[in-house]
């Protein structure tokens, strides 16, 4: 069975309780991610996985809004740890991965990946030879099987794969089968490009731009984004000084 796993936790460095704040009126990143989710793939389940901090208890009453989801409270650093036990206790042999703090998540991008027959580790959309995971787009997801990531677990790998959670199977790839996805020119012109969200920069840009562009719809399509921006080079040189501070 595949499914969804939205990794989750309020104790941002940079930007805490950035996923929970309003961001768009009264709705918060984390839910407009979650409807976004929930409309696309209502035959999915749906895992938010976040850990035992007190503090992620607000995660907790979030969930209790929505009756169609599942939670699961693991590790708060060991993210590998804590996803793939998330993956174990639902019954699920592979997931969609999704990072919670990324309001412009593409759902083509994203059924892509469920399109494809189950067979690779590791699945994911590559650009100038990264996994989309490692870029600042803000647009992608993985998908992973979840014997995969045990076996990555059983090798007891450094704190770096245990935060990064996919990065050792994608770095690895004499040990795991990995398939790339092309995404050919759909990013054309968008180098710039950080929608991905870790500071008050990032957020304030974001927000603008979701803003700007919402129209009753729970999801800001690429072709809404190109042209949008096309026009204000200056918030993609603002989103590009952002992008080289925090490197991947």
């Amino acid at each position: 069975m595949i499914g969804f796993i939205v990794q989750a936790r309020t104790g941002s460095t940079r930007l805490p309780n950035k996923i929970l704040q309003p961001f768009h009126g009264e709705r918060n990143i984390l839910g407009i991610m979650i409807d976004q989710l929930l409309a696309h793939f209502p035959q999915l389940p749906l895992i938010l996985a976040t850990s035992t901090a007190k503090a992620d208890d607000a995660l907790e009453v979030f969930q209790e809004k929505y009756p169609s989801i599942k939670l699961y409270r693991g590790s708060e650093n060991d993210v590998l740890e804590r996803s793939l036990e998330a993956a174990q206790h639902y019954g699920l042999d592979e997931f969609i991965r999704v990072c919670s703090d990324n309001p412009f998540l593409q759902t083509q991008f994203v059924q892509d990946l469920i399109d494809q027959p189950s067979g690779a580790d590791y699945i994911s959309y590559e650009v100038d030879g990264l996994p989309t995971i490692r870029t600042h787009y803000g647009l992608f997801a993985e998908r992973v099987k979840t014997s995969a990531l045990a076996r990555a677990y059983e090798r007891n790998p450094s704190d770096f794969y245990r935060e990064h959670v996919t990065n050792f199977i994608y770095g690895h790839p004499e040990d795991f089968s990995l398939q790339w996805l092309d995404i050919g020119k759909q990013l054309e012109g968008l180098g710039k490009l950080r929608l991905t969200i870790d500071d008050p920069q990032d957020f304030e840009s974001a927000q603008k731009i979701y803003s700007d562009l919402h129209k009753n719809q729970n999801e800001i399509l690429l072709s809404d984004l190109k042209p949008y921006l096309a026009e204000r080079p200056e918030l993609l040189e603002k989103m590009n000084t952002n992008k080289l501070k925090y490197s991947k």
